[in-house]
């Protein structure tokens, strides 16, 4: 018995040792926008729309294929970011988590701190809260 108690504890830290090591999912991963101040990306171009634009010559004019490719976030495995516009590679960085933080220093500019659920994104910049989601 007094063998065995030892032998149990050692299984038990092992084990808990293990389960804490566990690889968790991460943030990284390519985000589109999803909403700015809590309205959908479609009702940020409707103004374009209501004037006789289609949504075939919005896309066209940005060379998109989908309204979500106009504003994505690309946070890579190995630290870096990648933001596009429009379908235009506009800045990159590096990234950082902490937590549900996410701090991205761009090339250009202040860092910018950002709120991750688990599988969105969202800041506020110049007054606007913008939400992205993950693909």
């Amino acid at each position: 018995m007094k063998r065995i108690l030892p032998i149990l504890l050692a299984l038990v830290l092992l084990t808990s040792l293990m389960l804490s090591c566990e690889k968790k999912p991460g943030a990284e991963g390519l985000y589109t926008l999803k909403s700015i101040d809590g309205a959908p990306l479609e009702e940020q171009f409707a103004p374009l729309l209501d004037e006789g634009m289609s949504m075939e010559d919005l896309l066209s004019l940005f060379g998109l294929s989908s309204l979500e490719e106009y504003f994505t976030i690309d946070l890579k495995a190995d630290g870096t970011i990648a933001v596009s516009v429009a379908g235009e590679d506009s800045t990159t960085g590096t990234w950082k988590q902490e937590g549900d933080k996410i701090t991205a220093v761009m090339d250009e500019g202040d860092p910018i701190v950002m709120t991750w659920n688990g599988s969105e994104l969202s800041f506020v910049e110049d007054g606007q809260n913008y939400v992205f989601i993950k693909k």
